[in-house]
C-alpha cells in the first residue's frame, strides 16, 4: 500500500512523549478520509465518520472508552456538539492519557483556526493535506518511483502530472459542480457551530455560484472587472478556442460548470460578491497570495483579509491586486479546468506560454506547501527598481520557465546584490550547470528536487560583481 507523505508526518506526530491530537487540514477530496482509514488498519485504531453516522455528545465522549488507541474521528463539523467536544477535548485527554486522536472536517475554514488553539493541553499538531505535489504523483503512478529514490523526470511526466494521467482510482481532484454543492453542504452543516459562525466567511447563493469564476480569474495577469460587470453567471458563450485568451476560456468553462447551480439567478455580480468571494476563497485554502517585499513596503498576509474589506468600488479593486498576486493553491485546481477545456474543445494546447504559466504556479505551490501550517498561504515577490523576482523560501531564487533561460536575462544582481541565494534557472534542455553563480537544472528535475526538499541543499552564493565578471 502507498501512502500520501502526511501519513507519516502524522505517525511521526503520534509518537509517545510526542502529541496527543493532530488536526488533519485540507479541501474536500484532497484525501483526508483515506489516511484516516490507513491509520486505523495500521496502528489499530478506531474510525468514526460523522457525517454518515451522527453522535450526540455522550456517545462522542463514550468513544474514548474503546479499546483502541488511537480515534481517527472524521468529518467532526456534522457534530452538533461540535463545540462542546472541541472546549472539553483537553480534560477529556487528560482523562484518557493512553489516548491519540486525528482530528478532521472539511469545514476547512472553522478547522483552519481550531488548528492554532492549543488542543490536548498545547499537546497539538497541526498536518495540512493539499492535492497531490509533484513528488507524490510519481510515487502513486509510477511502480518505479518512490520518495527519496534517485529518478530523472521527463517533460512527459510534467504534462502528465498536471493531467493526473494514470493515478490509481478516487486520486484525481476535480473541480466541478457536484465538488462545489458538496462543499457547501459541509458548510452549510458547520452554520449551527459556534467554531464556524465566528470563524468562517458565509457566501450568499449567487456568491457560491460564481466561486468557479473567481478562480478562473486568479492567473490572469490583469483581472479585469468589466468581464463581470453587468453580466448573469451562466450566460457567457464558450465561443472559439483559436486565438482566445486562455482564461477567457476558462470563464466561459466555469460558467457552464455552475450553470445548473446559477438557474433562476438574474443578479449581477457586485464588487462587493468578487471581493468576499476572494475573501472566502482565500480563507478557505483555495488561494496563495504573493507578498510582495522590498523598497520598504513589505506586507504581511494580515493585511490582505483588512484589505478585501476595505474595497468599495471597481477602482478601488483593481488597486488591491497591483499590491497582491493571488493564485490557486494548487496547479491541479487549475489544470483539471484546462483538461476539461480541452476535451470539450477537442484540443490539446501545448503552447509555450500556458506551459511556462502552469510550471511557474506548480513550483511556487510546491514552495508554499513546504512551508507546513499558516492561517493563510502566502509567498514572497521582492520588487526594486521595477524588477520583480519570486524568493521561494529563504535564500531560493527559482526562475522558472519551460523555454530556455539565456544568460541575458541574469538581472537578479540589480535587485539582490548583497543576498547570498540558492539561484536556479530552469530550461527545457535539462543540461545540469554549475558556474560557481547559478545552478541550470532542466524543469523536470527541478520541479522533483522542490518537491522532495533537494533544491534546498544546493550550496548558496553571493551574486555581488559576479555578473561583471562574466562573458556576455
Amino acid at each position: 500500500m502507498k501512502y500520501r507523505k502526511a501519513y507519516y508526518e502524522i505517525l511521526k506526530a503520534l509518537r509517545p512523549g510526542y502529541f496527543c491530537v493532530v488536526v488533519l487540514l485540507g479541501l474536500r477530496k484532497t484525501g483526508k478520509t483515506t489516511i484516516l482509514k490507513q491509520l486505523a488498519q495500521s496502528q489499530n485504531g478506531y474510525y468514526h465518520d460523522f457525517r454518515d453516522n451522527p453522535l450526540t455528545y455522550e456517545q462522542t465522549e463514550d468513544l474514548f472508552d474503546r479499546a483502541e488507541p488511537w480515534l481517527l474521528l472524521d468529518e467532526v463539523g456534522y457534530l452538533e456538539s461540535f463545540d462542546m467536544f472541541m472546549g472539553s477535548l483537553l480534560e477529556i485527554m487528560q482523562q484518557h492519557s493512553h489516548k491519540q486522536v486525528v482530528i478532521t472536517s472539511s469545514s476547512y475554514g472553522a478547522m483552519k483556526q481550531l488548528g492554532t488553539e492549543g488542543l490536548g493541553g498545547g499537546r497539538s499538531h497541526k498536518v495540512e493535506l493539499f492535492p497531490l505535489s509533484f513528488e507524490e504523483y510519481l510515487h502513486f503512478s509510477r511502480d518505479d518511483f518512490n520518495y527519496g529514490c534517485d529518478y530523472e523526470p521527463t517533460a512527459q511526466d510534467v504534462e502528465d502530472f498536471y493531467r493526473l494521467m494514470n493515478l490509481p482510482e478516487g486520486m484525481d481532484f476535480v473541480i466541478d459542480r457536484q465538488y462545489m454543492a458538496d462543499t457547501f453542504r459541509d458548510i452549510d452543516a458547520a452554520r449551527g457551530n459556534k467554531y464556524h459562525a465566528e470563524r468562517d466567511i458565509v457566501l450568499t447563493p449567487i456568491q457560491y455560484a460564481s466561486v468557479l469564476d473567481v478562480i478562473a480569474y486568479t492567473l490572469n495577469d490583469y483581472i479585469s472587472m468589466n468581464r463581470l460587470t453587468g453580466s448573469r453567471i451562466g450566460n457567457q458563450e464558450f465561443g472559439s478556442t483559436k486565438g482566445m485568451p486562455m482564461s477567457q476560456s476558462l470563464i466561459g468553462l466555469a460558467n457552464k460548470i455552475v450553470n445548473n447551480l446559477a438557474r433562476n439567478i438574474s443578479e449581477d455580480v457586485s464588487v462587493d460578491d468578487i471581493t468576499h468571494i476572494i475573501a472566502y476563497l482565500y480563507h478557505t485554502g483555495f488561494l496563495f497570495v504573493d507578498l510582495k517585499t522590498g523598497n520598504g513596503n513589505s506586507r504581511s498576509s494580515a493585511y490582505v483579509m483588512a484589505d478585501l474589506g476595505s474595497i468599495k468600488t471597481y477602482k478601488q479593486f483593481e488597486e488591491f491586486f497591483t499590491r497582491y498576486n493571488f493564485s490557486v493553491i494548487s496547479p491541479l485546481l487549475y489544470t483539471r479546468l484546462l483538461v476539461d477545456l480541452e476535451n470539450i474543445a477537442g484540443r490539446y494546447y501545448t503552447g509555450p506560454g500556458l506551459r511556462g504559466r502552469l510550471y511557474e504556479l506548480a513550483v511556487k505551490s510546491e514552495s508554499v506547501y513546504r512551508k507546513g501550517y499558516d492561517l493563510y498561504h502566502d509567498s514572497l515577490k521582492y520588487s526594486s527598481l521595477g524588477i520583480e523576482v519570486d524568493l521561494h523560501e529563504r535564500g531560493l531564487l527559482l526562475e522558472a520557465a519551460t523555454g530556455h533561460k539565456t544568460e541575458k536575462e541574469h538581472s537578479v544582481d540589480k535587485v539582490l546584490r548583497d543576498h547570498e541565494l540558492i539561484r536556479v534557472l530552469t530550461d527545457i534542455p535539462g543540461i545540469w550547470k554549475d558556474n560557481g553563480v547559478y545552478y541550470r537544472i532542466g524543469y523536470p528535475k527541478a520541479l522533483l528536487m522542490v518537491s522532495d526538499g533537494d533544491i534546498y541543499n544546493l550550496e548558496a552564493r553571493k551574486v555581488i560583481g559576479a555578473l561583471d565578471d562574466m562573458a556576455p
